[in-house]
C-alpha cells in the first residue's frame, strides 16, 4: 500500500491521510491512546473522513476513552453518561445544583442500565414518586430532559426517551395580589404607627406595588436613579431597564435608600406592618399586583412585559398577571389621591 504525505488536521489523536490505489482512499488514523488500540477507518472522500473524525472526537471529549469502548459495546451506562454531563458543567449556579440533585437520584435508580435501555417508562417511574408533588415532578422532568437532550444532540443515544413520554404537569396556584383596599391599609398602617419601619417599608411597598420591581431590585435600587418620570433599574434580573411607574408612585415614594437593609430585616418589618393593618401577605404580591393592575389599566400585554423586564408578553399571563376588574385597576392607580386625603385628616 502506497501512502502519501499525512495531513495532521489539528490533533495528534486522530489524523487524516490519503492512500493511493485503494477504493476508499482517505483514512482516519486513530491513536492507540484514544481507544486502547490502533485503528484505521477508510472513506471515499476527505470531507467524509473529516466528518467522521470530528464526530468521533466530539464523543471522545464527552465520554472519554472508557465511554467510547462502552458505546461500541452498546453498554454505556446511565451513571457514566450522567457523570460526564455533570463534569462538563453544562449548567451553572442554582440550575447546576438542581441538575446535580435530580440527575443524582436518577443515576441512583437507573445508573447501572445502558443508556440505550432507558425508555419512557423508566422516566415516568422516576418522577412519579408518591412523596413528590406536581411541582417537584415537573422540576425533576425538566432536568432529566435536559440531560437526555444533551445525550441525543451529541449522538450518545439514538433515541431520546424524554421525547416519547408524557411530561408531568405542575399545579400553579392563583397569583396572590392585594386589593386596592388592602394596599391602602398597608400604606396607612406603616405611617405613623411603626415609625422605626415607616420610611423603609413605605419605599419597599411603593417600588414593588407601583413600579413592579423585584425585591432584589428594590434592595439594590439607588434613589438617585429616579428622575421624577422614570426609574433606571440597573441591577435587573433580565438586564437594565427604564420603568415608568404608575401614578401613585410620584407622591408616595419617599426616596429611602434600601441598599443598606438586609432582606431579613425588610421582611420582618413587612410582617409587622401587615399584622397592624390586618392584611395577609401572599408571596410576591407587590410585583404580581403591579402586573395585574397595569395590564387591566392599559390592556397592553407587551407594555406590561416591558415594564416588568420580560421579552415576551406570555410571561405576564403565565407567571404574573391575574384577572382584575377595570374599576379596581383605576382604584389602584388612584391610591395616592386617597392617601393625600388621609394626610389632610391626620
Amino acid at each position: 500500500m502506497k501512502t502519501t504525505k499525512q495531513a495532521n488536521l489539528g490533533t495528534s489523536a486522530l489524523t487524516v491521510s490519503k492512500h493511493a490505489g485503494r477504493k476508499l482512499p482517505w483514512c482516519v488514523n486513530v491513536n492507540p491512546r484514544v481507544t486502547g488500540k490502533r485503528e484505521r477507518h477508510f472513506f471515499p472522500s476527505r470531507e467524509a473522513a473529516e466528518d467522521w473524525r470530528d464526530g468521533f472526537m466530539g464523543k471522545w471529549a464527552l465520554v472519554g476513552t472508557d465511554g467510547i469502548g462502552k458505546m461500541r459495546e452498546g453498554v454505556l451506562t446511565v451513571k457514566h453518561a450522567i457523570d460526564r454531563f455533570t463534569a462538563k458543567r453544562e449548567l451553572s449556579g442554582w440550575h447546576g445544583q438542581h441538575a446535580a440533585y435530580y440527575l443524582g437520584l436518577f443515576s441512583a435508580q437507573f445508573g447501572g442500565l445502558g443508556v440505550e435501555a432507558i425508555g419512557p417508562d423508566h422516566l415516568e417511574a422516576f418522577w412519579q414518586r408518591p412523596s413528590w408533588g406536581p411541582t417537584t415532578r415537573a422540576q425533576a422532568f425538566r432536568y432529566v430532559r435536559l440531560f437526555w437532550n444533551w445525550a441525543e444532540k451529541r449522538d450518545i443515544v439514538a433515541r431520546n426517551p424524554a421525547r416519547r413520554c408524557d411530561p408531568p404537569r405542575a399545579s400553579r396556584p392563583p397569583k396572590g395580589i392585594l386589593t386596592p383596599g388592602a394596599m391602602f391599609a398597608l400604606i396607612w398602617a406603616q405611617r405613623p404607627r411603626v415609625e422605626a419601619y415607616s420610611a423603609m417599608v413605605g419605599a419597599y411597598f411603593t417600588l414593588g406595588a407601583f413600579a413592579g420591581l423585584r425585591t432584589s431590585e428594590s434592595l439594590a435600587f439607588d434613589p438617585a436613579n429616579w428622575d421624577g418620570n422614570a426609574l433606571h433599574v440597573l441591577t435587573g434580573k433580565t438586564g437594565a431597564r427604564y420603568v415608568t411607574p404608575l401614578a401613585p408612585f410620584r407622591l408616595l415614594y419617599n426616596g429611602y435608600d434600601l441598599r443598606t437593609i438586609s432582606r431579613r430585616t425588610l421582611h420582618e418589618a413587612c410582617r409587622a406592618v401587615c399584622r397592624m393593618a390586618g392584611v395577609s401577605w401572599p408571596p410576591n404580591c407587590l410585583r404580581h399586583s403591579f402586573a395585574s393592575y397595569h395590564l387591566a389599566l392599559y390592556e397592553d400585554a407587551p407594555k406590561t412585559a416591558f415594564q416588568l423586564g420580560h421579552s415576551s408578553p406570555a410571561m405576564v399571563y403565565r407567571a404574573y398577571a391575574r384577572a382584575v376588574r377595570k374599576e379596581d385597576a383605576r382604584a389602584w392607580n388612584a391610591l395616592h389621591l386617597l392617601d393625600a386625603r388621609a394626610r389632610v385628616g391626620e
